[in-house]
């Protein structure tokens, strides 16, 4: 972890977790819109210790909680 963060700062100037937050948000965001998977659903296929947890890092990359972004961006 120490190396790939050290090389992701050297080359881009970013941090790892940077990029890997980039990504996972970027999932999470077009699996929110499908209204068929549950919210816990997907809080789980990415190892959130628990729903509240996944709710804060959504709320914090997002700005606004699963379920708002869900009912703001899902096709009708």
């Amino acid at each position: 972890p120490h190396y790939l963060s050290e090389i992701c700062r050297r080359t881009s100037g970013r941090s790892a977790s940077y990029f890997i937050d980039l990504f996972t948000v970027q999932e999470i965001a077009s699996l929110l819109i499908r209204k068929e998977l549950p919210i816990q659903k997907i809080a789980e296929d990415f190892s959130f210790c628990s729903a509240s947890y996944f709710s804060r890092y959504v709320v914090r990359h997002l700005g606004m909680t699963p379920l708002i972004f869900r009912n703001t961006h899902a096709k009708h």
